[in-house]
């Protein structure tokens, strides 16, 4: 079983690292050393590649990776739709898997896919998907 409170994260099929939050719910990162000695890169400048761990009363990794969630009227949407709790850990281990940019967080025990899903849009769809002005 997936430890709740701990999340890899995923370039492609790469395992980047893990996050995890602790009991006052801030978030800490440290990088895979298998991600380090391929070759893999920095996720953040303000998380540069190194063994060790940021610890999660730095804040460093918490700023990070909320930043890769949606905010406002958006992230109250998914948050009522899906009745989670309000807190950036439990958004990103609801959608981490389609957040913004190159990295997925999944939980421990879930592989990423390595399948792409496109569905083509027709211009039907498109002007129906329009916001008005």
């Amino acid at each position: 079983m997936s430890d709740p409170d701990s999340l890899n994260v995923w370039h492609d099929q790469r395992l980047v690292g893990q996050f995890w939050r602790n009991s006052a719910g801030a978030i800490g990162f440290r990088y895979d050393p298998a991600w380090i000695a391929g070759g893999g890169f920095a996720v953040s400048r303000s998380l540069p590649l190194a063994l060790g761990e940021f610890a999660p009363e730095a804040g460093v990794a918490h700023c990070f990776f909320a930043n890769l969630l949606p905010e406002g009227a958006v992230r109250d949407h998914i948050v009522r739709d899906l009745k989670l709790p309000n807190t950036d850990f439990d958004l990103l281990r609801a959608i981490g898997g389609e957040c913004a940019g190159a990295l997925s967080t999944l939980p421990v025990d879930q592989l990423p896919s390595g399948q792409r899903q496109y569905r083509p849009l027709s211009l039907l769809t498109s002007a129906e998907n329009a916001i008005p002005v």
